[in-house]
C-alpha cells in the first residue's frame, strides 16, 4: 500500500465475508480477526457470535496459546471447553501477526475446508489490498487533480463534459452537477466552433495535441484563456474525446501589451530627441523670417522672400513630424508586403538623427535582391530601430556603424548584419543580453533586446550577437521570407 489505510476496518471485512455466505459454508458458530504481538499482546479486532459461542472461550483459548502462535505453530481444529477451534495465520509484520480464529459447537471443520480457508485467507488478503491500493491511488490522483491552478476538463467529441476539477468549475461557472453538459455552451459561436474544430481535428487524427489562445466573454469582462488540447483514447486506443487544461492568460497577455506600447514609447523618446535637433534649425528661420516679414521697413520683394523661406521651413517640419509619426501609426500596424530595404534605410535616418555631438559614420550596404516580406511594419521598424539605437548608444565619441543585409535565395533567408565598433558586451552577459532587464547602459529599461527577440521569434526570425575583444560587437537578424503570420 502507498500509506496506512483508515478504510481496512476488521468489522467490515468480517461483515463482507459473512454477507459472501463463507462462514455458513464452513459452519462456522463464532468468528474473530485478532492480532497478537510478538510481546504477547492479544488485541481481538472484531468478532461475530453467529451461534451462541461464549466469547471467553476463545479468548481464553488464545491467551493460553499465543506463545505457540507467535512460533508460527499450527492450530487447527483442537478442542477446547467443547468447542472446536481453528486459527489461520494470514498477516504478518516484524511488530505483530493478524489471525482468522473461527470456533465450531457440533464437530471438527472438514480438512477440505481448513484448505480451501488457507487459501481464500491469502487470496483474500491480496485483494484487499489491492482494492485498497486502487481506492488510495484514486484519491491520490483525485487529489492531485484537484490541487492543479489551471483547468483541467475530460469532454467528449460533441462536447459533452466527463470530469472536471474545481478549478475549472470555477473559471466556467460550471453547474455542480456538470456531467453531461455541454462545455461548448460556455464560450461564444466563434469560440466554440474553434474549439470544436480543435477536437474534430484530434479524433481524425490531423493532430496529436495542440494549443490554442481563445479569446472569450465572461462576467461582462474580456478574459483571454490558453487551452492545451489533447486526445482522449479509450482501452482499445480509439481517440474518444479530449482532454483540456486551460489557463486564464488574460493578465500575462495585458502586461505584454503594456510592455510593447512602453517600448514602443521608450525609443518614441530616443527619436524625439533626434528630431528636436531638426524641428529646431527651421524653427529658428520661420522666427526669424517673421520678423523681418512683419517689419514696417520690410520691402515686398524681401517680404516674399521671406515667406517662402518660411513655407520651405515649414515643409521641413512637417516632413520630420510625418517620419516620427509614421512609426506608430495605427494604419501602419496590419500585416503587409514590407520592403524590408526601405524599412532599414529609414531606420538608418532615424539613428542619423542620434549622433549629437559624435562622430559616427554609418555605412550602408543592402543587398538588391532582397525581397518583400510580410509583416507588421511597426514590428520591423522597432526591430531595426532598436538594434541600431544600440549600437549608436555604444560608441562614445567616435566610430563606425555597418549595415549589410544579404539575401540566401535557397534557404529563403534574408541576413542582416549590423556591426559597431562601440563599447562592446561583457563576456559574463552573453546570451543573458535577450533576458529581460539586463542592460549594460546606465540608464537602460533592459526591455529592448528582449522584445526584439520575441517579436523576430513571431515571424519565425532569429538573433544573435556577438563582441570581439577589440569591442566589435556583430548582431546577426535572420529572418524568413516564406513565413507567413499576423505577428500577435
Amino acid at each position: 500500500m502507498l500509506f496506512p489505510d483508515p478504510s481496512c476496518i476488521a468489522n467490515e471485512t468480517i461483515l463482507k465475508l459473512k454477507e459472501r455466505g463463507i462462514y455458513r459454508l464452513i459452519g462456522a458458530d463464532w468468528v474473530s480477526i485478532t492480532t497478537i504481538s510478538f510481546r504477547g499482546t492479544i488485541y481481538v479486532d472484531a468478532w461475530e457470535d453467529l451461534n451462541g459461542v461464549d466469547r471467553q472461550i476463545p479468548e481464553e483459548f488464545l491467551e493460553k496459546n499465543k506463545h505457540r502462535l507467535s512460533n508460527g505453530e499450527s492450530v487447527e481444529n483442537i478442542l477446547y471447553r467443547g468447542v472446536y477451534i481453528l486459527v489461520i495465520r494470514f498477516r504478518e509484520t516484524d511488530k505483530y501477526a493478524c489471525y482468522n480464529v473461527y470456533c465450531k459447537k457440533d464437530g471438527p471443520f472438514d480438512e477440505k475446508d481448513i484448505i480451501w480457508l488457507k487459501s481464500y485467507s491469502k487470496v483474500n488478503l491480496e485483494i484487499t489490498r489491492l482494492n485498497n491500493e486502487i481506492i488510495q491511488n484514486q484519491e491520490l490522483i483525485g487529489a492531485v487533480f484537484e490541487s492543479i491552478t489551471s483547468a483541467v476538463l475530460a469532454l467528449q467529441t460533441d462536447g459533452s463534459l466527463l470530469l472536471s476539477n474545481q478549478y475549472a468549475i470555477d473559471m466556467f461557472d460550471l453547474p455542480t452537477e456538470y456531467v453531461g453538459t455541454n462545455f461548448f455552451s460556455s464560450f461564444d459561436d466563434a469560440a466554440s466552433t474553434q474549439i470544436a474544430q480543435t477536437i474534430k481535428d484530434l479524433a481524425e487524427g490531423k493532430s496529436d495535441a495542440t494549443g490554442k489562445n481563445l479569446t472569450i466573454y465572461h462576467e461582462t469582462k474580456q478574459k483571454i484563456f490558453h487551452f492545451v488540447i489533447s486526445p482522449l483514447k479509450n482501452s482499445k486506443e480509439q481517440i474518444s474525446g479530449a482532454v483540456m487544461v486551460v489557463q486564464d492568460v488574460t493578465r500575462q497577455k495585458m502586461m505584454e501589451l503594456e510592455l510593447e506600447q512602453l517600448r514602443q514609447f521608450g525609443v518614441l523618446g530616443d527619436i524625439a530627441a533626434g528630431l528636436a535637433h531638426d524641428i529646431k534649425n527651421p524653427l529658428m528661420n520661420i522666427m526669424g523670417c517673421s520678423k523681418i516679414a512683419l517689419s514696417n521697413t520690410c520691402t515686398e520683394q524681401t517680404r516674399m522672400e521671406s515667406m517662402r523661406i518660411i513655407q520651405y521651413s515649414a515643409s521641413r517640419i512637417d516632413a520630420v513630424v510625418d517620419q516620427m509619426l509614421s512609426y506608430g501609426r495605427i494604419e501602419s500596424s496590419q500585416v503587409s508586403d514590407i520592403d524590408l530595404n526601405a524599412a532599414i534605410s529609414a531606420c538608418v535616418t532615424m539613428t542619423e538623427r542620434q549622433k549629437f555631438d559624435r562622430l559616427v559614420k554609418i555605412d550602408v550596404d543592402l543587398d538588391p535582391a532582397t525581397p518583400k516580406i510580410r509583416a507588421n511594419s511597426i514590428h520591423i521598424q522597432q526591430i531595426f530601430l532598436n538594434v541600431l539605437l544600440n549600437a549608436m548608444q555604444a560608441i562614445q565619441q567616435s566610430g563606425e556603424i555597418h549595415v549589410k543585409s544579404c539575401y540566401d535565395p535557397q534557404q529563403q533567408i534574408i541576413n542582416v548584419a549590423i556591426t559597431d565598433t562601440g563599447s562592446g558586451i561583457p563576456a559574463e552577459l552573453g546570451d543573458k543580453i535577450f533576458n529581460p532587464y539586463v542592460t549594460t547602459k546606465r540608464t537602460g529599461t533592459g526591455l529592448g533586446l528582449f522584445i526584439v527577440k520575441q517579436t523576430l521569434e513571431k515571424y519565425g526570425g532569429q538573433i544573435s550577437i556577438t563582441s570581439s575583444k577589440d569591442k566589435k560587437t556583430v548582431c546577426l537578424i535572420r529572418l524568413p521570407v516564406s513565413k507567413q503570420t499576423d505577428g500577435g
